[in-house]
C-alpha cells in the first residue's frame, strides 16, 4: 500500500496534500521516493500496480461492469510498444482469458493515454514491464470481496505465465480485442417513467448513483443518493434496472406517527403503499443511517413541490393503473407488493 495515510481517511491524495501517483517526476512525497527505490534495487522485469476504480465503469458498449480493467501503460505519447510493454500486455491477454471464466464479459481496457507524470507510465519507460489492475465494480459486491478473489487469481496465473514464459507464446493483437472501459452505468436506472410537470406529462429515464458519506471517524460510511442524469438514457446501463413503461411518478408524502409507534419495517411497506414516503421523527441515527425504509424529517422540514432534477435526492412512489406498487426511497428501489429490496438506508431531512 503506498498510500496509508490517504487510506485511512478513504481519498486519493496523501497528507503532504499530493497525489501520489502524479509525482514519479518530482518525488516530492517520500512515498514517490521510497517506490522509485524500490524498483530501481529490484530492477523487476514485471510490474503490478493495483489500483481501485469507479463501479461506474461499464466493458464498452455492455451493460456489464468494468469488474476489472487490465493496462499496459503507454511510455510515451505517441502510445509506442516495445518489447517492455509488449510483454506486459501479453501477460494481461493471458489474465483476461482466466477471469472470463468467473465473470465473462466482465473485464475492460483501461485508456492507454500517456500521463508523463504517471508511476505506472514511468515504471514502464524505466523498463520493467508494467501491468496495471483497476478493481471496478461488482453486483451486490459493495466491499469488493468478490473482486479480491478475481485479484487474486489473474495475478496468479500472471505469475505462473511469467515462470513458465509461456505468455512469449501470445499474440499482441489479442490484447487490443479486450473491450476498452467506458463509464456508463447507474446504481439504478428506470426507464420510460411518467412525469408530471406545470400540466403536462412527459417521458423519460432516470439514472442514480449511491453516494457514500463517510463519518468522523472513517469507521463507517452511509449511502445518499443523488439524480446524475434524466432524459434519454438509452446509452447507460443500471446495476438494477426497472423498465417503467407506464408507471407515474407520484411525490410522497409526510407521515406524522401516533405517540409511541414503532417505525418497523412492516409498518414503512404499509405507509408507502398508502403514498407516505417521510416520517416525521424523531429517530436515531446511526453511523450507517437508518435501516428504516423511509426518509426521516424533523418538525421543521417543509416538504418542496416536487420536481425532479439533477442532484436531487431522490424519493418518491411509482404507480400503474392506479395502484402504488414501488417505491424509491434515498433511491433504493423497493418492490411494495414482493416486500423486497436492496435498500441499505434512509437519510435524515431537516
Amino acid at each position: 500500500m503506498l498510500n496509508p495515510d490517504g487510506a485511512e481517511v478513504f481519498t486519493r491524495r496523501n497528507t503532504l496534500g499530493i497525489d501520489i501517483n502524479r509525482d514519479a517526476l518530482d518525488l516530492a512525497s517520500p512515498e514517490g521516493r521510497t517506490l522509485k527505490s524500490v524498483r530501481d534495487s529490484l530492477e523487476a522485469d514485471f510490474g503490478f500496480n493495483l489500483h481501485d476504480q469507479s463501479k461506474y465503469y461499464n466493458a464498452e458498449r455492455t451493460d456489464k461492469p468494468a469488474t476489472l480493467s487490465y493496462l499496459a501503460p503507454a511510455y510515451n505519447y505517441e502510445k509506442d510498444i516495445n518489447e517492455v510493454r509488449g510483454n506486459a500486455m501479453k501477460v494481461i491477454v493471458l489474465m483476461n482469458e482466466l477471469v472470463q471464466g468467473f465473470a465473462p464479459g466482465q473485464v475492460g481496457r483501461y485508456n492507454d493515454d500517456f500521463e508523463p507524470r504517471a508511476f505506472g507510465d514511468n515504471i514502464q519507460k524505466w523498463g520493467t514491464s508494467t501491468i496495471l489492475i483497476e478493481s471496478g465494480g461488482f453486483l451486490n459486491d459493495a466491499e469488493k470481496q468478490e473482486i479480491r478473489k478475481l485479484n487474486y487469481v489473474s495475478i496468479l496465473a500472471a505469475l505462473y505465465s511469467i515462470a513458465t514464459k509461456s505468455y512469449e507464446k501470445i499474440d499482441l493483437a489479442a490484447y487490443e480485442k479486450i473491450p476498452q472501459n467506458d463509464r456508463k452505468l447507474f446504481d439504478l436506472k428506470i426507464e420510460d417513467v411518467q412525469y408530471e410537470l406545470l400540466g403536462n406529462t412527459y417521458t423519460l429515464d432516470i439514472g442514480v448513483h449511491y453516494l457514500e458519506v463517510d463519518n468522523a471517524s472513517h469507521s463507517e460510511y452511509f449511502t445518499k443518493a443523488q439524480i446524475m442524469d434524466l432524459g434519454d438514457l438509452s446509452t447507460y446501463y443500471g446495476y438494477e434496472t426497472m423498465r417503467a413503461k407506464g408507471y407515474k411518478i407520484i411525490p410522497g408524502k409526510i407521515y406524522t406517527p401516533k405517540k409511541g409507534e414503532q417505525p418497523t419495517k412492516e409498518k414503512a411497506y404499509s405507509l408507502l403503499k398508502k403514498g407516505y414516503v417521510y416520517w416525521l421523527g424523531p429517530l436515531a441515527m446511526g453511523d450507517n443511517g437508518f435501516n428504516f425504509p423511509m426518509q426521516v424529517v424533523s418538525n421543521k422540514f417543509v416538504l418542496p413541490d416536487f420536481r425532479l432534477y439533477v442532484g436531487l435526492n431522490p424519493s418518491f412512489l411509482l404507480s400503474k393503473d392506479g395502484v402504488i406498487s414501488h417505491a424509491v426511497v434515498n433511491g433504493y428501489l423497493i418492490d411494495l407488493q414482493k416486500e423486497s429490496s436492496a435498500f441499505r438506508n434512509a437519510i435524515f431531512l431537516r
